[in-house]
């Protein structure tokens, strides 16, 4: 079954059932008035993103590191204020979710993606990326591009091993 269709039509029809119920309780002026003031926070939210983020990666393309890492919790505040911007309470409601840290770790986490953060002289950054170690082990060892080298030999599953050196 294709889920973005039913996102398509679903999403909306739950927006304006909800809208419709939050003016049940709280009336229409204000249900509406809580809407505006949350596009214009989700409005204030994109563009300082935006332009953070557009910043960062001609920084990073810039000193020669590779710009799609260390974004992802600008990214998910950047989706967040989307979603602010987005007209409904629900949208609203996971745009205010994905703007709490532990939300987006937690998220992160789930999604396999990783971080680490580098302190260098004068600057500090987190490189992010997505790889969930070995799944036999979930362990995940980073090594350095000297302390790594193929032999050449063929595992069972075809792919070269490699070996670490010996000292």
């Amino acid at each position: 079954m294709r889920i973005f269709p039913l996102l398509l039509i679903g999403a909306p029809l739950a927006e304006i059932v909800t809208f419709g119920l939050v003016v049940q309780s709280i009336g229409f002026w204000k249900a509406f008035l809580l809407v505006l003031l949350t596009s214009a926070a989700g409005l204030l939210i994109v563009r300082q993103q935006g332009f953070g983020l557009v910043s960062k990666i001609s920084g990073m393309a810039r000193d020669g590191r590779i710009p799609a890492t260390g974004l992802s919790a600008d990214l998910m505040t950047l989706v967040a204020g989307l979603l602010l911007l987005i007209p409904g309470f629900l949208t609203d409601i996971l745009g205010l979710l994905l703007l709490i840290p532990f939300v987006r770790a937690a998220l992160a986490r789930m999604t396999g993606v990783r971080s680490r953060v580098y302190t260098g002289p004068g600057e500090t950054y987190t490189e992010t990326y997505d790889f969930r170690g070995d799944a036999r082990t979930g362990r995940t060892v980073d090594l350095d591009e000297g302390e790594f080298r193929r032999d050449g030999q063929p595992r069972e599953d075809g792919e070269t091993q490699g070996r670490l050196p010996r000292d």
